[in-house]
Parts: structure tokens; sequence; C-alpha cells
């Protein structure tokens, strides 16, 4: 059953400032089914794998409108007052590696009187072994994030494990096996809400959101919006400003996956 009218999602304005930029590939998924194509996008992507970590796709069959529509759910949420998204969060969960459902701001220390800003909702994937019921504003809509999710999966996941099993000379789906989206995982969908802070406050903390970190799992999929706010340590060391770019989505390389590949996959500082 269709949930409740959405009102579109507007993007804020593009970053305009000339930063230190990153530079990434871009693998064009289109090609994947194209003959020589996965080869040819091997071939790109075994630099970026092996010592950057992150780099864009784009033409991957997930359409703008369906996008927005994500992130109107997002905008949607975190307009509830606080009260009812705190019924969506359970901290002994969290502290004991539960990481679905709502985490909301400041339970992190940055510096000495200054608590982060973010705000976090993830929803597992729909494997059947997640049982949980979400606020009315996404369960409204519950039938349409499964299909967003599932297609983050079979659009972009799928391919690009089986671009990492060519490259590393594995049968095709040396990795896709142990990735079915049907079975028990903690793959999970994320919407995030990162809230301005005062000037004074962000000197305090270097214009610091989140500490350096990497992430867990094999793969994470970031899709664009138009503010410059990720940046990734590089090989030497130096701080690399990620650009937003149009239909696109950006890619890192994550733990598992350096685990899986004996860290010939790097899982890059962000």
């Amino acid at each position: 059953m269709p949930g409740k009218t959405l009102t579109p999602y507007e993007q804020v304005p593009v970053t305009k400032e000339d930063l230190d930029w990153a530079e990434l590939v871009t693998l064009d998924l289109s090609q994947f089914e194209e003959p020589g194509g996965k080869e040819a996008l091997v071939q790109q992507l075994e630099h970026a794998v092996r010592h950057v970590g992150f780099f864009y796709v784009k033409n991957f069959n997930i359409s703008q409108e369906e996008v927005d529509r994500q992130f109107a759910l997002g905008r949607e949420f975190y307009d509830l007052p606080l009260e009812e998204k705190l019924k969506h969060h359970n901290l002994k969960d969290l502290e004991s590696g539960e990481y679905n459902g709502y985490r909301p701001a400041g339970l992190r220390s940055l510096a000495p009187g200054i608590v982060d800003n973010i705000q976090v909702y993830n929803i597992p994937k729909f494997d059947g072994h997640h049982h949980r019921q979400h606020p009315a504003v996404l369960q409204d809509h519950i039938d349409e994030i499964e299909t967003f999710s599932r297609k983050c999966h079979s659009e972009v996941v799928v391919k690009l494990l089986r671009l990492f099993a060519l490259l590393l000379e594995v049968p095709k789906d040396f990795f896709v096996k142990d990735h079915a989206y049907d079975d028990f995982g903690e793959d999970h969908l994320r919407y995030m809400h990162y809230a301005a802070r005062s000037a004074s406050e962000n000197a305090k903390v270097g214009e610091l959101y989140t500490p350096g970190h990497t992430d867990l799992g094999s793969v994470t999929l970031l899709f664009r919006q138009p503010v410059a706010a990720l940046q990734i340590l590089n090989n030497e060391g130096l701080w690399k400003w990620v650009k937003p770019q149009d239909a696109t989505i950006t890619i890192n390389t994550c733990d598992a996956l350096t685990a899986l590949t004996a860290g010939y996959v790097k899982s890059s500082v962000h």
C-alpha cells in the first residue's frame, strides 16, 4: 500500500570552494554487460581499491527520483519531535552492538563541552531475520524502502563484488555467495542528519564532525549530496576532499573486504 504523498526533496546549493580534491576514478556500470566491459572496469578499479579505497560509480540503474525520495523520507523522519524519534532508540542495544534504529546526537564527546551533532537511523536489510517496527513516516513507505534497498544490492553491490572477484582471479561468485541479500546479515540503509554548529564550537573541534575511522562491512554506498563534507586520508598522510559528483554514488571499500582479501583491498581512513 503506498504511503502518503511526499513533499519533493530540494537539494541545498553545491559547494563552490576550490578545495584540495581527491583524485577518484569513476566506474561506468553501463559497461558491465558489454563485451570486454568488466575487464575494462577492473583496470580502472585496481588502483582505486588497492591504494585509495574510494571511487565513484555512475549509470547504476537507480533513478535520481528514487534517490531523492529516500532523502525526502530521511527529512520526514528527522522533522519528527525528538520524543517520537527516541521511541526507536535503545541505548543498551547500541552498547551491545545492535546498530539498527535511531541513534540521537550527543552520544560522543569531541572536545571538552562539545558533543557530536549527528543523528542516525539504520534500517536493516529485508532478509526476514530483522523484525523491527519503524516510525509511521517510514513504515508507510516500507515497500518503497525495501525496493530501494534491494536495488542498491542487485544493481551496485553484486556488480562490484563480481568485479572484485575478476580482479583477484577467483570464481565470479566468490564474494557474491557470502553477500546474498536474503541471508542473515548486518547490511543496512542509513539516513543521517548533520546539524550546523556555531563558529566558536567549530573552532574548538577543528571543524571536525566525525573523527577519522574506517567502515565495517564490505562496501559503503554514499549517495551524492551537494555539500563537500567527506575527507579521506591518502597514502602520503594528507587529507583530501571528496568532490560531490552529479549522478554518482561514492563507494568506499571497508574492513571486511580488506580481511577477506588479506589486505589487498584497502579500507581507507575517512
